[in-house]
């Protein structure tokens, strides 16, 4: 009992260290997670020169806290690699992961195995050591873990969409290693031989053996979730629960990958929980996982940082050269993968194009971390493998993660500035200054309406909103200093306005219960369309896009024939239900949304470009009322039914 008081003391310390040392990262332009690395590689290897017993007084406690805090693999897969994968996923967008899947999977699966093979076939010529083990380490080192440069892409806000090719890329990919290193371990340790059609089928089973356990209990979970969606400590308390039962059950239990399982719950709660759970809710439980990804990160990264000297220590001369080889085949691996296989996935229509500045960014983003050093520590651990296999196999990981994060990782920042990603496009600056505008002047006029509410001298306010004045005229000039935009941008900067508020609107009549879950996943796919047909298309693309939110979808098509032909009306019942709902909800926050919002969205793009965009979103309007409408018209009894119903449900909402 008298030492439990270490672990803790060491886990605090961590914590507080990663803590100081963000703003210090921050200062100094380097991602924090390499910061902590370098700081966990400083502290063992000033605890394994000086030694500690020798060690007395204020630092002796501290140093043996942190130094006794040991890392091994299973504590890197069964503690840390849930939390961090978990977070993950739920912060991704799974529609915008959808459309990229195609590229994503292309970049896990061929890519990773395209990597391993390439690393395993060059070492092995160049080392002279077997196959099995130079391949064994090939899929240790091309597990991406792109933490550092996500953390970067959202600093400097580049693009979303290369955002989420390089999450998802690490999700699958980090599945698609593990289930490999599986494979390959049992191989060297003799339990298996090297049968590529066995290892295939092997490797299809885990890992689509993952994915549908993951999906099963995420169904479950989320479904309790939904019944139990007002108490958000509950809520936010099973998804922990989900995060580390999904993996036990998988990789344990059912011996089919963990990781996989974790990477679908994740999406499955990511995408279902802001219609089962309320946004307040929602907004607690991402900033839960955020804190606990914090924690695993910084954790992680200072204790892996302390094992590398000791990996290191027993490190041959020659291996360095072996060092070089893998770094120059990972290297052009990943170049071969990024631009040969992202052109071939947009030609085959899989996925979308990605320009060449993307494209270089994610071959020099292709960090190593936690999890190849997890596998390496599980070969270290591994008493079943020959001692010159764990020190080769120690070694080499160790040098290649240390020059990913410290080569690659601080030197992405620049790569990103060279090809501009780092620069807000002419749109995007216009909104931010006319954000800044209207910001300044909603500040000036609340002031005064202080002034006037406080009864306070009206010489106090004439400065102060003299100044905020000032730079809300500023900021109105700037944006129209704005070179390169045209009228049809600044439409398309009121249009993307509007149905950002028109979204949150949803979300506050769902968390009124004014809708339901279902009535708002609809809502939120037909305007993510209308967004996205705005963005990649303009003016012809949103229009498009308002006229397939009307459409009446396969569902409705199908309900109507098996009505017709065989007499079975619940299906055409249900599909009204959910369209009426629909088009009530619509219209509700259109309407609110034109009220409150017209006159600042004038302000913000122009008076000219202002009328075209109350022009547009007047025609939703009408589109809405016209097929509520229709409704009225061809089931009178069902519409007054639904409305009668819809009426309570406010009331109930009220009371």
């Amino acid at each position: 009992m008298a030492h439990v008081y270490l672990p803790v003391l060491g886990l605090m310390l961590v914590l507080t260290l990663a803590v100081l040392l963000l703003p210090v990262a921050n200062r100094v332009n380097v991602p924090h997670t390499v910061l902590l690395a370098a700081v966990g590689v400083l502290l063992g290897a000033l605890t394994g020169i000086a030694g500690l017993d020798g060690i007395v007084g204020p630092l002796g406690d501290p140093l043996r806290a942190i130094s006794g805090l040991h890392i091994t693999a299973d504590i890197v897969l069964f503690i840390f690699l849930p939390a961090l994968v978990f977070e993950s996923a739920l912060s991704i967008d799974v529609r915008r992961l959808i459309d990229d899947v195609g590229a994503i999977l292309f970049l896990a699966v061929v890519g990773l195995l395209i990597s391993t093979f390439a690393i395993g076939l060059a070492l092995h010529w160049s080392s002279g050591a077997a196959l099995v083990v130079c391949l064994l380490l090939g899929c240790i080192v091309s597990a991406t873990d792109p933490v550092a440069v996500v953390a970067l892409f959202r600093d400097l806000g580049a693009p979303k969409r290369l955002t989420i090719l390089v999450e998802g890329e690490s999700l699958f990919n980090d599945a698609t290693a593990i289930v490999l290193f599986s494979i390959l371990l049992s191989m060297v340790v003799g339990a298996g031989e090297l049968d590529l059609l066995a290892g295939a089928w092997d490797f299809v089973r885990v890992f689509i053996g993952g994915v549908l356990v993951g999906l099963v209990i995420a169904r479950i979970f989320t479904w309790i979730i939904g019944r139990l969606r007002k108490l958000t400590l509950v809520c936010i308390t099973l998804t922990i629960t989900l995060a580390y039962l999904s993996f036990l059950v998988a990789e344990h239990y059912l011996h089919v990958s963990g990781v996989m399982a974790v990477v679908t719950a994740g999406l499955v709660v990511g995408s279902t929980g802001r219609t089962v759970i309320p946004p307040e809710g929602f907004h607690a439980l991402h900033e839960t996982w955020g804190q606990i990804g914090f924690w695993a990160n910084s954790i992680i990264f200072v204790l892996v940082g302390q094992a590398v000297p000791g990996l290191l220590a027993s490190a041959d001369p020659s291996q360095f050269l072996l060092l070089g080889v893998i770094i120059g085949t990972a290297t052009l691996a990943r170049v071969a993968v990024i631009f040969g296989l992202m052109p071939l996935v947009a030609r085959l229509g899989v996925g979308q194009g990605v320009s060449k500045a993307f494209q270089s960014v994610m071959v020099w983003g292709g960090l190593r971390g936690a999890v190849s050093l997890a596998l390496a520590l599980a070969i270290v651990e591994n008493s079943l493998i020959a001692d010159d296999t764990r020190q080769f196999i120690a070694v080499l990981v160790t040098g290649f993660v240390l020059f990913t994060l410290f080569a690659q990782a601080t030197t992405i920042r620049s790569l990103m500035h060279w090809f501009g990603l780092d620069q807000l496009a002419p749109v995007d600056r216009a909104i931010r200054e006319r954000a800044v505008a209207q910001t300044m002047q909603d500040v000036s006029q609340g002031v005064v309406r202080a002034v006037a509410e406080q009864d306070f001298e009206q010489a106090l306010a004439d400065d102060l909103c003299a100044g905020y004045d000032a730079r809300a005229e500023e900021a109105g000039d700037k944006a129209l200093g704005v070179a390169g935009l045209s009228q049809a941008d600044w439409i398309a900067v009121g249009l993307a306005t509007f149905i950002a508020q028109e979204k949150d609107r949803y979300f506050a009549q769902f968390g009124d219960g004014f809708v339901s879950a279902a009535v708002l996943r609809e809502l939120l796919v037909r305007t993510e369309d209308i967004a996205d047909g705005l963005k990649a298309r303009g003016l012809e693309g949103y229009a498009e896009a308002v006229e397939r939110s009307f459409a009446f979808h396969r569902v409705f098509r199908f309900a109507l024939v098996a009505q017709r032909r065989f007499g079975r009306s619940q299906p055409l019942a249900n599909a009204l239900r959910l369209r009426f709902e629909m088009l009530l909800a619509m219209r509700a926050a259109i309407r609110d949304e034109l009220e409150q919002s017209e006159n600042a969205v004038r302000g913000m793009v122009g008076e000219e470009a202002g009328e075209r965009v109350v022009a547009l979103v007047r025609r939703r309007l009408d589109l809405a009322n016209l097929n509520l409408s229709s409704i009225r018209l061809q089931y009178p009894d069902y519409a007054r039914a639904m409305e009668e119903r819809q009426l309570g449900r406010v009331a109930l909402s009220l009371e």
